[in-house]
């Protein structure tokens, strides 16, 4: 009879230990899932009249579905998931394609840089901490996560990181010109848009700390 309880208890230990191994491996799927689908629905929100048009979200929940990625990878979890939004990132020229519309991203940002500049300087100010969340965290996440791929024979994502600092090395440079060339006034202007969105985002969400160093 005890031989038969230790057994049962055994069974139902491996049981238990079995469920939640598949509620974690559910749970880690639904957190890397949630990431992808987050930035999609944020891009979207971008073309809205009332928002100002910066990219700044965008940007943060790239930052943390490259995070989720990568660490898919190194636990050995979700590689088909990763493996299609990777093809999705890297899949520049289909305009359906993530990459493809994050990839235009910094270049719709360049006409508010260029003559006549419409928009206000401290508008101007705010766009830019997108390209400088991009620039300091965003690309070196992304060339880990690529070399993580193509370690793990999946696929890689040349083209996205590639092309993407060819544009937001445009996008820098040009708001930096505009910047430079501005009158003082203006550039204490733009300076105060780049503080304003920097204390929102770190009052908002103290993770976000991590972009103002």
């Amino acid at each position: 009879m005890r031989k038969y309880i230790t057994s049962s208890i055994t069974l139902l230990l491996l049981a238990q230990v079995h469920t939640a191994s598949a509620v974690t491996v559910s749970n880690n799927q639904d957190s890397l899932m949630f990431d992808y689908h987050r930035l999609q629905g944020s891009i979207s929100v971008i073309d809205m009249s009332h928002v100002q048009k910066d990219y700044i979200r965008q940007e943060i929940y790239l930052e943390e579905l490259v995070t989720e990625m990568t660490k898919d990878i190194s636990q050995n979890i979700n590689l088909p998931e990763v493996k299609d939004i990777a093809a999705d990132l890297n899949n520049l020229g289909a305009s359906s394609s993530t990459g493809e519309v994050m990839y235009q991203i910094p270049y719709e940002q360049m006409v508010y840089y260029k003559s006549p500049l419409d928009s206000s300087a401290e508008i101007l100010g705010r766009k830019a901490v997108g390209t400088a969340i991009y620039e300091q965290y965003i690309e070196s996440k992304l060339e880990a996560l690529n070399n993580e791929l193509k370690s793990a024979k999946l696929c890689t994502l040349d083209k996205f990181i590639s092309e993407n600092k060819k544009a937001y090395q445009q996008l820098d440079s040009l708001t930096t010109q505009v910047y430079q060339h501005s009158k003082k006034s203006r550039q204490i202007s733009m300076n105060l848009g780049f503080e304003y969105e920097q204390y929102l985002l770190a009052y908002y969400s103290s993770s976000l700390k991590k972009f103002y160093k």
